[in-house]
Parts: structure tokens; sequence; C-alpha cells
């Protein structure tokens, strides 16, 4: 047995099994707490498989024949296709634990700010060039534009008025009648039209 295989072996009953942090859905041990039980920083999933693959949260504790490390049986193991099945899923477990360090999600979220200022920086430079091309297509606004643009206002505001003034022209040219006090003031019948006879005092009425 090698002196990594003792280190393993001698580190792993002294991981607190009450620590959730220190193991794995699986109930295998973390590596980091591995690492840190062995004093081995770069110390591997597999590594730690090899040394006692029967350890675990629910039986925590090295048998007889983890210690018995026979060459034989490794070469037996090397082409044994379950036990290749089972290195691959502890790679691809370890994998996943490598991801979620706490210094690799720094990593992932300095990236993902990264991402996002460069992405504004182009939509920064995207709206410049847009407000630049916009500007560009409409025409420049001349001294000669707007001088047409007020000479066509004062146009249609004369336009109006001579409208109204015609309007008011064709109204007064329609005949109307009398004015209202001439209206008033003319008889209605022919009391007054003609001076009154009045009889001489003393004269003989002849028609008696």
């Amino acid at each position: 047995m090698d002196e990594l295989n003792e280190a393993i072996l001698a580190a792993l009953p002294t991981i607190d099994v009450e620590d959730d942090e220190l193991w794995t859905e699986s109930g295998l041990p973390t590596v980091e707490a591995v690492q840190a039980a062995t004093g081995i920083e770069d110390l591997k999933r597999k590594q730690i498989t090899e040394a006692a693959p029967q350890f675990n949260r629910m039986n925590p504790v090295i048998e007889v024949e983890d210690l018995t490390n026979d060459e034989e049986e490794d070469d037996d193991d090397a082409d044994n296709p379950e036990i290749i099945q089972d290195e691959e899923a502890e790679e691809v477990e370890e994998a996943e634990e490598e991801v979620l360090t706490l210094e690799k999600a720094r990593e992932l979220y300095a990236a993902a700010q990264d991402e996002v200022t460069a992405a504004k920086r182009n939509l920064e430079v995207a709206s410049n060039a847009l407000n630049a091309a916009t500007a560009k297509a409409m025409p420049a606004a001349t001294p000669e534009t707007k001088q047409k643009e007020i000479m066509l206002y004062l146009q249609r505001q004369q336009e109006a008025r001579n409208a109204r003034a015609e309007a008011a022209l064709e109204a007064d040219e329609q005949p109307k009648g009398p004015a209202p006090i001439d209206a008033a003031m003319k008889p209605k019948t022919g009391f007054g039209t003609e001076r009154p006879v009045r009889p001489l005092i003393g004269s003989v009425n002849l028609t008696e």
C-alpha cells in the first residue's frame, strides 16, 4: 500500500458524519473534506474511491479488505465494466463538485458581469450609430428652408382671411328688409293720414 492510500484511509474516519457540508448527496465524503483531512490539495475523487471503495456516510468504517490492496485485484477491476462505469460516474460527480466550489462560482459570476458590461457597451455604440444615421437621413434645416416654411404659413393665413372677407361680402349683398327701427316707426293702420273736419259753431245741419 502506498503512502497516499494510507493517508486517505487514516483521514476518512476523522470526517464528521453529522456535518452535511462534508458529504455529498450520494453519501460520499466531499473531495474538499478529504483534502482538508489529509492535507493533500490536489487529491482527486478517483484516488479516494480506490483507497476505500466501501467507505461512505452510512458506513464510515475502514474495512480490512480495504487495507489489503492487491495488484492482482487491481488488474481484475480494470477489466470489470461495472467498476469502469462506477469510476466514470465518480469522475462526473467530481467534476460537478468542482463546478460548485466557491472559487469557481466567483469566476463564473465575474465572467457573467464582464459579458453584461460588454453588452451594455455594444448597446450604447449601436444606439449612437442609429441616432447618427437617423440625423444624417433627415434633411438639414437650412435658413432657406425655414424662410419657405414661414412664407407658406403666412400665405395660408392670408388665404383664410380672404375667404372670410368674401363670405362677409356675399352676406351683405343679400336683399334685406327694413331696419328694425324703421319697421317700428311705420304706421300699422290708416289713422292719422287725413285731417279731421270739424263743423263750424252755429252752423245748421241741413240733413236733418
